[in-house]
This record gives structure tokens, sequence and C-alpha cells, in this order.
């Protein structure tokens, strides 16, 4: 089947993330992945602050940041949805539920993960051949709990070591080939120092390790990461920071910096940097912010995705 321009860009910038490609990076640990729109990110709030997240992620979103944290959502349910839209039609979206079963954590959530297009293809006299689609999924399930610990006079709600695990089936299809995958994801999560008016949270956490996958004829690694790192809140400055260095088994080393400012109760405002060692010229800015109303968040977040240009990534998520 032809395609015009349009489509062959379309697809070009597809493979980008799900094929395996080799890295041009400049690190040792640079190879080849499938399935790396596993690395694209859920959730603009964390995205804003360069998806340093690791240590204080919680709540539905914390499924694809570190299992651990979606033990310490605020109330007993919660639905996130992001989404992301690049060049043409592509799409990314993600979307998360969790529910807790005990008040010491006890928490499930399910996700799904979608990167894809669907476009008319042509031929050379700009004739209509019918329509093509490519399109990338996963299915997460992840459990996380809460341990008491840590005891202290001074600790109040975040005196647990939370862990938590997930695991993911993954498939991608283009024209032709299918592929299917599974890949497992664990962390966890603790405060290292809270007061009244101080909150400092260390974490780590492992994601997208499973059996290698093949879509063209030839094997590659999932793109698995582990990733480790702090942050500290002052809570009547309303001011957060993070610092976080992963280890991407395709990219190599990279830190992530990421700050949150709350001027007004409802209102976040969040920037960072990710310093990502990959050749995905992933490594930028980020900036964004969220509005919060009784249980419902609001953010948005810009980033620039290599290849794939200049990106807004919107969400919300509903707690009840």
């Amino acid at each position: 089947m032809a395609m015009n321009k349009k489509c062959w860009k379309l697809l070009l910038a597809l493979t980008v993330f799900s094929f395996p490609v080799e890295s041009t990076g400049a690190s040792s640990g640079a190879g080849t992945s499938a399935a790396t729109f596993l690395k694209l990110g859920a959730g603009p709030a964390e995205i804003a602050a360069a998806g340093a997240a690791t240590a204080d992620a919680a709540g539905a979103f914390a499924s694809y940041w570190n299992p651990a944290g979606i033990a310490r959502m605020a109330k007993d349910h919660e639905a996130a949805f992001s989404h992301a839209k690049w060049v043409g039609e592509l799409s990314h979206f993600y979307t998360a539920f969790a529910k807790r079963f005990s008040q010491r954590g006890g928490v499930a959530s399910f996700s799904i993960t979608r990167l894809g297009t669907s476009q008319s293809g042509y031929d050379s006299s700009n004739n209509s051949t019918g329509k093509f689609s490519t399109s990338d999924i996963a299915l997460g399930a992840a459990y996380g709990r809460g341990l008491e610990v840590f005891p202290h006079s001074n600790f109040n709600s975040e005196r647990f070591l939370y862990w938590g695990g997930g695991v993911k089936l993954i498939r991608q299809s283009v024209p032709g080939a299918n592929s299917y995958g599974v890949a497992v994801d664990g962390g966890l999560q603790t405060a290292g120092v809270e007061t009244n008016n101080i909150l400092v949270q260390v974490g780590m956490a492992a994601r997208n390790w499973g059996p290698a996958m093949s879509l063209s004829g030839e094997k590659s690694p999932l793109p698995g990461q582990i990733s480790a790192g702090g942050s500290a809140e002052i809570k009547s400055w309303g001011l957060r920071a993070a610092l976080e260095v992963k280890w991407a088994r395709d990219d190599g080393i990279g830190p992530s910096v990421g700050m949150g400012w709350s001027p007004a109760k409802p209102l976040e405002l969040r920037m960072g940097y990710r310093g990502d060692a990959g050749g995905e010229g992933m490594g930028s800015l980020t900036f964004g912010g969220g509005l919060r109303w009784q249980g419902v968040s609001l953010d948005v977040a810009m980033l620039r995705q290599g290849k794939l240009g200049d990106t807004m990534n919107l969400g919300m998520t509903y707690a009840w």
C-alpha cells in the first residue's frame, strides 16, 4: 500500500518509540530496546517536574513511576488519565484506577497505556488506498502496601515503609506484524524526616524488566530502568524539590531535577530538567502547572520529545 509523505513521517516517528532501535548516545550503557513507548511518562504533574517522582509519587499515577506510591493515595479510590499528542495523529494515552483495601496500604491499581495512530494511505496519484494503523498497548496491574517499621513521635502520616510491585502485558502492532511480551515493576518509598513543616522522602524503583520481544524478526530487550532519589518539601512555603538518578538499560545514566511551588492552595507551578543520556534527544527542560479542588486535579506539562518535537501533556485525577 502506498502512502503519502505525511503518513511516512508518522510511521517514522512511531518507529522511534516502537521498534528496536540503536541508541546513538555516548553513554556506555546505550543499546537497543523494544517497547520503548513504556518510557514516555504518565501524569503531567510528574512530567512537568522532569519525572523526578520515584521518592514521592502517590496515587493512581504512581503505578507508572513507583508502584509503592499507590499505597499513599489520600482517599480510598482514585482515577487518573493523561494524554499527549505529537505530529499528525500520533497519540499517547495513560489511564489508571486505584482502590484501597486497608488503612495501612493494601491498594491495587489497574492501568492502560497506548501509543498509536490511524491514517489514510494514498497511491502515487493521490488516490486513497484505505486506512492503516499502528499501536502499542500495555495493560498493567499493581499492588502497594505500607509497613509501620519506623514509629516515631515526630512522624505523622509518613511513618511507613511502602512497597509495591506490578506486572504489564505488552502488545506491539504494525501492519503485518504483532509482538507480545510481559514486564514487571517494583519499588520502595519511605520518609527520612517528617515534622509538622518539613517532609523528606526517599525511594527507589525498578521498571520495565522482562523477556526480550521481537517485532521484525530480531529480539531486543525491554527498556529496563532503575531509579533512586529523594524529595524535600517545606509545607509552610508550599515548596518541593526532588533529585533522582536513573539508569536505563538502553540509555545509560541520567539525572532528573524537579521543583514545585504552590503560591496559593489550589495552584501549583512546576519545572524541571531531564538529563537522560539516550540517543532519542529526551534530555530537556520541562514545565507546567495544575489546579486542585475537592478531589479533582487538572494538570498540564510541556516538554520536548526528541524527534517528535514539543509536546503538551494534559491530565486529570479524581479522588473519592
